[in-house]
């Protein structure tokens, strides 16, 4: 017998053997555990970490994949983070539905959905960390897929360096101060204040400009200035203020943070407007001489106002709307 005979009997035995033990006259390749059975393995794809940016912000945070397989095989798959920077892959610790065997697959793709307990796995816990990749692959490595890169977690967004007028100010109050985000968040301000005169508490301190809300904000911090419109708060008074600001991204509070006490004087000074003409109009010295005296005060507050017109000084006290005309007549003193 040939050589090439003999190899092709032992061809046709071995054939033979294989279509017996099969029974349905098909051949099976049975691939490794968790990877799907059948002529072509199960396909890891589309691996997407939240519906959003935010989503990210808050643990448990939640993910979906995909499982293709033409057979619709049920696969097993197992989940891992690749830390910033790299380094060896970490199984991910999972919250919920936690269960990553006999998964399901069909020829158009099932789509899974877990979530992924960072805070609780993480040294940095809830805080932002940057930098996370997530892996979803099949257990016998047949295939995998990777999520984009990612960050993890949220850090509440900082004022400092706020600074007040030195001095005595009045009217519209302007204070600068800075406001800083880890994760570069839209951040919103609040404003309050406070008459440390009369307190009643904090009250919302009304802007002369647009309200501090949704403003771009950066890890180093951003320059900003709040145009307080102290004379709509508290109109016509001198007092001593202060300001508190929080600020808040939409998902965490920063701590309050107080301006130093400063002084608003809203409070314009009265003006006397006296019509000298009725002393020529009047010769007579021994009696009453009308003084005819214009009291403005743009806030109509009560007004005193002191005569000297010899060594003897007379006073009123008035109170007159904001534009007035009183007379008084002084009595005059002889020598």
């Amino acid at each position: 017998m040939s050589r090439r005979h003999l190899i092709r009997t032992i061809c046709i035995a071995l054939g033979s053997f294989v279509l017996g033990s099969c029974g349905s006259g098909s051949l099976t390749i049975f691939g490794g555990g968790g990877g799907g059975g059948g002529g072509s393995p199960t396909v890891v794809s589309d691996v997407l970490v939240g519906a959003d940016a935010t989503d990210a912000k808050t643990s448990p945070v939640t993910f979906t994949f995909r499982l293709t397989d033409a057979d619709s095989n049920v696969v097993d798959v197992d989940v891992l983070y690749t830390p910033p920077g790299g380094g060896a892959p970490v199984p991910v610790l999972l919250t919920g539905n936690t269960n990553l065997d006999d998964l399901a697959t069909s020829p158009a793709g099932v789509v899974h959905t877990r979530q992924w307990d960072f805070a609780a796995q993480l040294a940095s816990a809830g805080a932002f960390a940057p930098g996370y990749r997530l892996t979803v692959r099949t257990r016998n490595l047949s295939s995998s897929a990777d999520s984009a890169v990612f960050a993890v977690g949220n850090d509440a967004p900082v004022v400092s360096g706020v600074v007040v007028p030195p001095g005595e100010t009045s009217g519209i109050v302007p204070i600068s101060f800075t406001l800083a985000d880890s994760s570069s968040d839209l951040v919103s301000v609040t404003v309050e204040y406070q008459d440390l005169d009369n307190p009643t508490g904090w009250q919302p301190a009304t802007s002369a400009g647009g309200p501090l809300a949704n403003e771009t904000t950066t890890p180093s911090g951003v320059a900003l200035f709040f145009f307080w419109d102290a004379p709509s708060d508290i109109p016509q008074t001198e007092f001593r203020a202060v300001l508190r600001f929080t600020p808040d991204d939409g998902t965490a509070t920063g701590a309050s943070v107080q301006s130093s006490t400063f002084t608003v004087d809203n409070n314009t000074l009265p003006a006397v407007l006296v019509n000298g003409s009725a002393f020529y109009a009047t010769p007579d010295q021994r009696r009453g001489l009308p003084l005819p005296i214009r009291i403005i005060d743009p806030e109509g507050d009560t007004v005193r106002v002191v005569v000297d017109p010899s060594a003897t000084a007379t006073s009123w006290i008035v109170h007159v709307p904001p534009t007035s005309v009183a007379t008084r007549t002084v009595e005059s003193t002889s020598s």
